[in-house]
């Protein structure tokens, strides 16, 4: 019975083993399983720019564009109270040097305002050879990652020249990607040993499994504490003495290495929204449907041009999908997985004049609606969206204006 339990132990073992080290590869980052009203009403994402998109290792990659926490925030998520700027990719393939929103440093974790919008700029480096979509991540409290649009980039090279130096505020150059390694090995090696004993001798010596000795406890009740031999009791202490002094001895060792130190900041930071341009034009939703056969979306709006010069139409965007007004706008899909729609928005009426007040309707139509799960809204329990809609005067600057409302299912073809 004993070599049976000992075999029973040495399969876990070694599948524990095999799952730390034969990991499945991450191809996606499941941003399509996200309900679709929470990705058209939590963060525009827009004007996102990966730069280079190849590089060999240790070459720098610049993340920027601009993001907006919707006006339209769902009540079932948390709002961006506690939030965290980050990069999106396949595992530890980047390293991130810097990152800064509307030039604060995002070492720290901020708030960000509902309606307001932020510009971010992110610095990555190259670390292991590969093909990675890059995607901006806004982490939120209680909320999890909030995915912006990806874009791929191809790294060459190889993995083993990979190096990461700084210069510490003492003056040491350290390479963080091998500073402090055998140390880490070292304790693991150390905690892995305790526990393996701990389990070996309640495995293997003492006979029985854990479920056999709860069911045997259960049936002693009041009794339970004979199963518990003077030689328990003494390997219990004794692994508590050792892992008592072990914590001690770790603790004056490293002060004595290191007895500089920063402890790791909590705290958070504050950072002011870029400031809102003068509005130059007015958005009514009456209201908006979602044909089904055309897989389309129509909003019909009634806008009002404040500004003393004509205004189009050149794009709507929601969840990261782009529709484009291609009389307007050229815009063309940087590869098959870029989320742009370079002919999906159609504007009925052209030019808005200075001081008109028009009833125009709005169409984005494209395959989109449904690769990206879109269309899943109108069965949501919230079927109310949120997208930007973006104008261009005569100068060709560009205003961005939120619409929201709820979306009505038709089925006429």
């Amino acid at each position: 019975m004993k070599l049976k339990h000992f075999g029973v132990f040495l399969v876990g073992l070694a599948a524990v083993a095999a799952g730390l080290w034969m990991p499945m590869p991450a191809f996606a980052h499941g941003e399509k399983a996200q309900m679709a009203f929470l990705r058209m009403r939590s963060i525009h994402w827009y004007d996102i720019s990966v730069s280079p998109t190849q590089v060999s290792v240790n070459d720098e990659v610049v993340v920027t564009g601009k993001f907006r926490p919707s006006a339209f925030w769902p009540g079932s998520l948390p709002e961006p109270v506690v939030s965290y700027l980050n990069i999106g990719v396949p595992g530890p393939v980047f390293v991130r040097m810097e990152s800064e929103v509307n030039g604060v440093n995002m070492v720290n974790s901020t708030s960000f305002e509902l309606g307001a919008t932020y510009d971010f700029r992110v610095v990555i480096k190259a670390r292991v050879p590969g093909r990675y979509h890059v995607h901006p991540v806004l982490h939120v409290e209680h909320a999890g990652p909030l995915v912006g649009p990806g874009i791929w980039v191809e790294t060459s090279g190889n993995a083993a020249d990979f190096k990461h130096e700084v210069t510490t505020l003492t003056g040491n150059v350290v390479d963080l990607e091998k500073f402090g390694f055998a140390n880490v090995v070292s304790w693991h090696i150390i905690w892995f040993v305790l526990g393996l004993i701990w389990l070996v001798y309640w495995i293997f010596f003492k006979g029985r499994l854990f479920l056999p000795r709860y069911r045997r406890v259960a049936d002693l009740g009041a009794d339970a504490d004979s199963m518990i031999t003077r030689t328990d009791r003494n390997l219990a202490f004794a692994m508590l003495a050792i892992t008592l002094v072990l914590i001690v001895f770790g603790f004056y060792r490293a002060d004595s290495l290191y007895p500089n130190t920063i402890a790791l900041q909590t705290g958070r930071i504050a950072v002011a929204p870029t400031p809102e341009p003068e509005k130059v034009v007015a958005v009514q939703l009456d209201h908006a449907t979602y044909r089904i056969p055309g897989r389309s979306l129509t909003l019909n709006t009634t806008i009002t041009n404040l500004s003393d010069g004509p205004l189009e139409i050149s794009e709507l965007a929601t969840a990261n999908v782009r529709f484009i007004n291609d009389r307007v706008l050229d815009l063309q899909p940087l590869d098959s997985h870029d989320l742009v729609a370079p002919s999906g928005l159609n504007v009925t009426g052209g030019a808005i004049a200075p001081g008109e007040t028009r009833e125009i309707a709005i169409t984005a139509a494209d395959a989109l609606w449904e690769t990206h799960r879109l269309s899943r809204l109108i069965y949501d329990p919230d079927s109310r969206f949120a997208a930007l809609l973006f104008f261009v005067d005569s100068d060709g600057e560009r205003h961005v204006i939120e619409v929201s409302g709820p979306m009505i299912p038709t089925f006429e073809s």
